[in-house]
């Protein structure tokens, strides 16, 4: 009889096993990315190293007269470029400032050095046209960099799939400052809880700060179909090829 009795238990408690979880604990396996109808949709891209080649880190210490970015790094004053991404000092202001021995810049030679290396990373042109085409999502710049966004602008027409609506040159605050967060979501006007909001960006540290202020964040790394998916994970399921 005990022997019946167990197993009777073992057989009752493999069905109960096989049987679908009930609707309530399905949907909080899905609450990660279930969307209320009347969530907004919203994306802030990163721009430089998530959306466009950052020119930068392709050669500008021989155009700035450095051997290495060795070279180039122990020679700069640190804080001239983020005072430069912060609005603080002109573009013309920060060459001048640049090097801690106040040596001359040739101005034009490193401004079209930017201009000729700024171009989309490879697949992030298209996945920025699906999102668009996709619509109801709303998609912006948030990105640290100073005036030469102007020239990112006037050469890939960013403005075609996004808002350059939150670059630190015109906001006078960087990433990963929480306040630079709080700013953006006071912003928008957005509802952590209710609306999707995403953050795009191939620094960790960004990402991490992004997700201490409530942001679902995804860390770039150079590889747009994988961004697409993680995009599609977070609820923009119209993104599944």
């Amino acid at each position: 009889m005990a022997r019946r009795t167990l197993c009777t238990t073992i057989a009752l408690a493999m069905a109960a096993a096989l049987r679908p979880a009930p609707l309530s604990r399905r949907r909080t396996r899905l609450k990660a990315t279930e969307t209320n109808e009347n969530a907004r949709r919203i994306i802030l891209f990163d721009v430089m190293d998530t959306l466009v080649i950052d020119p930068f880190f392709t050669g500008v210490h021989s155009v700035l007269g450095c051997e290495s970015m060795q070279e180039l790094f122990k020679a700069k004053r640190p804080e001239t470029y983020e005072a430069f991404e912060t609005g603080e000092i002109s573009e013309e202001e920060l060459w001048q400032r640049y090097f801690a021995d106040d040596r001359e810049v040739d101005v034009s030679a490193v401004r079209r050095h930017f201009v000729d290396g700024y171009e989309y990373i490879k697949g992030m042109r298209s996945l920025l046209g699906e999102i668009k085409r996709i619509g109801g999502v709303e998609c912006y710049a948030f990105s640290n960099y100073g005036t030469l966004y102007k020239e990112i602008e006037t050469k890939l027409e960013l403005s075609r799939f996004l808002d350059w609506r939150f670059v630190s040159c015109d906001i006078g605050m960087r990433k990963p400052a929480p306040e630079a967060f709080e700013y953006v979501v006071k912003d928008l006007g957005c509802d952590l809880q209710r609306d999707v909001v995403c953050f795009v960006d191939d620094s960790k540290t960004n990402v991490e700060a992004g997700t201490a202020a409530g942001l679902r964040s995804i860390l770039f790394e150079g590889d747009s179909a994988e961004c697409r998916t993680a995009l599609i994970a977070e609820g923009f399921w119209e993104l599944r090829v």
